[in-house]
């Protein structure tokens, strides 16, 4: 299993939010493309970007800092945020990203996920399921559907993606723990690649979150925070 630090761009600042509300947002730093740097320094294999701006307005916003990111880095970026079309999929790719992580849009569009998988490869998508109270929420997490992430991965199964970026919404930001036991349902629920978020907050929330199968974690707020160092989460799971 891979860490992977995330950054989350609004304003051009680096910043984190609690359970997604833009109300209770801390700024962890205003230079995007040097924190990217530290982390990729620190051993990073993968670094997860978002776009709030984007995901706010459901358009893509930050697509120059983005790509600027993409150029000073050796290391892949995968990007998600108010990606609706193919357009702006083609966009983030032609800058260099290397895989798109795509939200409200896969679930209106399942044409989109296609066009994009039979194009730049399965393993260049990942669909974003996040959840609260056992539905999938999409929009920005504004709107919630009847329909639980299980029943949702199966859906992500059919499109061919290669990931899928799997939140838990209420404990995002929360430094609360992982939500082990859906995490562990869901890998064993779907042969997609599962990458874990929300709530991590310590080297032992890594440790059980790898021993559900999970692919990755995206770490956030811990990092920042100083809950967990990047370094000794990565030489733990080489270790392991």
């Amino acid at each position: 299993m891979i860490a992977i630090p995330a950054i989350d761009i609004r304003d051009g600042k680096c910043v984190r939010l609690t359970q997604g509300n833009y109300s209770r947002e801390e700024v962890f730093s205003t230079n995007a493309v040097e924190t990217a740097k530290r982390w990729e320094k620190e051993g990073a294999e993968l670094l997860h970007i978002v776009d709030l701006d984007g995901a706010r307005s459901g358009n893509l916003q930050n697509l120059e800092l983005v790509s600027r990111i993409v150029d000073e880095l050796t290391i892949p970026v995968q990007v998600g945020g108010g990606i609706k079309n193919y357009e702006i999929a083609k966009k983030l790719f032609d800058a260099g990203v290397a895989r798109v992580v795509i939200g409200t849009a896969a679930f209106r569009n399942s044409d989109l996920v296609k066009r994009l998988v039979a194009e730049y490869g399965a393993q260049a998508i990942c669909v974003a399921v996040d959840y609260r109270s056992d539905r999938v929420a999409i929009e920005g997490w504004e709107r919630s559907l009847n329909i639980s992430p299980f029943e949702y991965s199966r859906r992500i199964e059919e499109l061919g993606a290669g990931f899928m970026l799997f939140t838990c919404i209420e404990r995002d930001g929360m430094l609360s723990g992982a939500d082990i036991r859906a995490i562990r349902r869901m890998v064993k629920s779907t042969k997609t690649q599962v990458i874990a978020a929300g709530g991590v907050s310590s080297i032992d929330d890594i440790r059980r979150i790898r021993e559900t199968g999970a692919y990755g974690v995206v770490v956030g707020k811990a990092l920042y925070r100083k809950k967990v160092d990047l370094r000794e989460v990565i030489a733990c799971l080489q270790k392991e």
